[in-house]
């Protein structure tokens, strides 16, 4: 077999024409081709690394958030935990106020009740006193009894301050009436008429009635005044008085 130059020639230009072909229709587009397609996955890296990195962003931004949210959860609960402190401290304070005053209500009320039954025990014990010295001077010589009263009935009369004669002398009543249990000695109604009359300096008109009710002593009317020495306004002062003031001296 014999070396062809011109066999090679047409050979070299075929396989150039190849060459150029292969260039021009396949490597070139194969190379675009893999060139956008590499474009295409960088691009997509890069847009998967976008995202990551925006991912990244807002885990950190809603950790960020969550333990914001957290810090302020607690803030709130050591703020409502003090608030429902206070509270329950000013409630208490209201409670111990109201105890306080509901427990000196009771203690006055208490103390009311035990002067009231205080008032009630001496008021019995004083109606009862009253009862058996009635009773008593039941039993004494009363007519005797009744010149002794009248007798200071007429030192009360002599000894009269100067108010109580102004008060007197102011009254322009003209009868003056002396009430007795029995009827008083001659004597005692003369010096009971002149002491009246010391004490009035100006003429009346005497009368005289009886009054058993008096028990003994006598009692003076005149005008709106009344003067007396006798058991019954005695008995009776003691028994209505006698209990305030035993209980203004205890307090």
């Amino acid at each position: 077999m014999t070396f062809s130059w011109s066999t090679f020639a047409l050979e070299l230009l075929n396989f150039l024409v190849l060459v150029w072909l292969l260039q021009h229709f396949l490597y070139r587009p194969v190379q675009r081709v893999v060139r956008e397609r590499q474009q295409k996955i960088d691009q997509t890296l890069s847009d998967a690394d976008a995202l990551q990195q925006r991912a990244e962003s807002l885990r950190q931004e809603y950790e960020g958030r969550i333990e914001q949210w957290q810090h302020e959860q607690q803030l709130q609960r050591e703020a409502l935990q003090l608030e429902l402190e206070e509270r329950r401290r000013e409630a208490l304070e209201v409670l111990h106020k109201e105890m306080a005053s509901l427990e000196k209500k009771r203690e006055a009320l208490d103390k009311r009740k035990r002067e009231q039954q205080r008032q009630q025990d001496l008021e019995l014990a004083l109606g009862n006193g009253r009862h058996f010295a009635s009773r008593l001077l039941d039993l004494c010589p009363r007519p005797e009894l009744e010149e002794r009263l009248l007798d200071l009935l007429l030192t009360d009369l002599e000894s009269a301050t100067q108010g109580l004669k102004s008060m007197l002398q102011g009254d322009t009543a003209t009868a003056v009436v002396l009430e007795t249990a029995f009827p008083p000695q001659e004597a005692t109604r003369q010096a009971l008429q002149q002491a009246v009359r010391s004490l009035l300096e100006r003429s009346f008109d005497w009368q005289e009635r009886i009054n058993p009710d008096l028990r003994a002593g006598g009692r003076l009317l005149i005008g709106g005044w009344v003067l007396g020495a006798n058991l019954q306004d005695e008995l009776i002062a003691f028994s209505e008085v006698s209990p305030d003031k035993e209980l203004q001296h205890e307090d």
